[in-house]
């Protein structure tokens, strides 16, 4: 999404109606920005139709789970996805321009369902393709926590759809049960397979299914631009593991079409010529999920009856992070602060203070670092010593002191820990757009040069929760196998973000305290930070906060 683009709040949760089913109320930008002409439009009455009917149409496929109202127009934006609130809403952007990957739609959502759901969002480009009912079906879809199915009739299809462009009559009953399955109360929580496709090309692109071998229901994802993958399932069982090459528009990321003749993976009974050389994998409530798998890019396979250019999947086991080897689960970054500032883990990084107020104080065990606010700030230059391309886990002690930056009204957050700008770990303060105040945030980011845009994905606590003067545990777990971003407060999970874009990896410093010069300034007492090169699990990090 570029800067000129107007934003849309589109959906609200709320207290459910008598007969158990959610109120979801929903809002469309009362203006598009039309940035061919440089001026606002108003969105038309024939839009809005069509965005009515999209909503019944999942209101129908919901049954008793879901209802939807619509709550009339939003307050446009013009920032990008950055501004819109977490408030339990979903939000839409109508008539936006194509993202940076060259996408006509596309809709994501923060934090879990139905209990907590933070946000949603889908956008939709002025390109007449993008505003009919089946791709505005398709898209809340998925800002109401859906992945992409695998069976064609599907309205959540990832490739072309049967459904005509005023829309199907009715959604299909796989949609209806993928919904309901997700917002139902005490619905099961889903089962994941995740891992890379090994391939030659710089972004690897593929639509990943998992078949069942019981009833043959597929369940599906899309690989990101490096190729990782994580397909949430329904029920455990035997699963095939299959996919293949994703068909892109030529005006998409150039890069992204290079080498499409490759295939990979195989195992969909119908189109594979040898569904036995699928990856076969078992799922069960003692292996919920499976990590890791990689699936190899084996070139083109000789023609069959069956199909043309299938190559077989090749799992591999489960490669241990570098810090996670067996008997290796210590960290790759340890600022203790008793015995002066510097990384005590395995690299012994020299670290460097910055600014007026950055010094030693009695700290929660032995010493801990203070920095003093506005210009203050502890730097670990890491150059290429740590790789985190395996995931991260960034965990550390605060204690906030009673004070607001006086730069910019607060500066909205108090960055107590960043590595770059592409993962940080905040506390949300009065000027704060995305949270009530006194709140943990966790984000991580990529930026893509030639768009000049950035992707972002957001944790948050409870508002009211980071008091002063009192130590708190915090923890931010990246997760690239299952895309994913979890935020822990006193050892206990609070938020996850899902579909999370994979940070940028030119990571060259940690830094403690002031995100950059004045802004975004932390006041108050660091102590026993901890950066691993793998996601920890909850278990090891509760055991962290409790001492248990």
């Amino acid at each position: 999404m570029g800067p000129g683009m107007l934003l849309a709040a589109a959906l609200t949760t709320a207290t459910a109606p008598p007969g158990g089913a959610r109120t979801v109320c929903y809002k469309a930008t009362s203006l598009a920005w039309d940035q061919a002409r440089g001026r606002a439009e108003a969105t038309s009455p024939d839009v809005l139709a069509r965005l009515h009917r999209a909503f019944r149409l999942w209101q129908e496929a919901s049954g008793d789970a879901l209802t939807f109202r619509y709550d009339g127009f939003s307050t446009p934006g013009i920032d990008g996805v950055a501004q819109i609130p977490y408030d339990g809403c979903v939000h839409a952007v109508l008539f936006g321009e194509r993202n940076f990957h060259g996408e006509l739609a596309h809709g994501s959502f923060n934090g879990t369902i139905p209990d907590g759901f933070k946000r949603g969002y889908f956008f939709v480009s002025r390109e007449p393709a993008a505003l009919d009912v089946s791709t505005l079906a398709h898209e809340i879809g998925h800002a109401l926590g859906l992945p992409h199915a695998a069976v064609p009739e599907s309205i959540m299809f990832s490739g072309p759809r049967q459904a005509p462009r005023d829309g199907p009559r009715a959604l299909p009953e796989q949609d209806g049960l993928d919904l309901r399955a997700r917002w139902t109360p005490g619905a099961p929580g889903t089962y994941s397979i995740s891992g890379a496709i090994e391939s030659e090309r710089t972004h690897p692109m593929a639509s990943v299914f998992a078949v069942s071998d019981t009833d043959g229901r597929s369940y599906s994802a899309r690989s990101d631009h490096q190729g990782r993958f994580a397909v949430a399932i329904g029920s455990p069982g035997r699963y095939r593991l299959v996919a293949r090459p994703i068909t892109v528009a030529r005006d998409l990321n150039p890069d992204a079409l290079g080498g499409m003749r490759e295939s990979w993976f195989v195992a969909n009974g119908a189109s594979a010529p040898d569904p036995a050389r699928a990856a076969v994998l078992t799922l069960s409530e003692s292996r919920p999920a499976i990590r890791d798998v990689r699936l190899a890019t084996l070139g083109e396979a000789a023609d069959s009856a069956a199909g043309r250019g299938l190559a077989a999947a090749r799992p591999t086991p489960p490669l241990p992070a570098p810090g996670n080897a067996p008997g290796n689960g210590r960290p790759a970054l340890r600022l203790s602060f008793d015995e002066g500032f510097d990384d005590w883990g395995p690299h012994r990084l020299a670290a460097s203070p910055s600014g007026d107020e950055v010094r030693l104080v009695p700290g929660l065990r032995g010493t801990a670092l203070f920095v003093g606010g506005t210009g203050d700030w502890l730097d670990l230059p890491l150059g290429t010593a740590v790789s985190f391309e395996r995931g991260l886990s960034l965990e550390l002690w605060l204690r906030r002191a009673d004070w607001l930056n006086p730069y910019k009204g607060g500066s909205g957050w108090q960055t107590v820990a960043a590595l770059t700008t592409d993962v940080s770990l905040s506390i949300t303060a009065p000027g704060c757009p995305l949270h009530k105040p006194w709140a943990l945030h966790g984000s991580v980011s990529r930026r893509n040069p030639v768009a000049g845009e950035t992707e972002t994905a957001n944790t948050l606590s409870t508002p009211g929760s980071v008091p002063p003067g009192r130590w708190i545990h915090a923890a931010l777990v990246y997760d690239p196998g299952e895309a994913s971003l979890s935020l822990y407060q006193d050892g206990a999970l609070v938020d996850r973000a899902r579909g999370v874009p994979p940070p940028d990896m030119t990571w060259k410093r940690l830094r403690l305290g002031t995100w950059h010069e004045a802004n975004q300034a932390f006041r108050g007492e660091i102590d026993e930070v901890s950066v691993y090169d793998f996601p920890r699990s909850a278990s090891d990090i509760a055991r962290a906060a409790t001492g248990r």
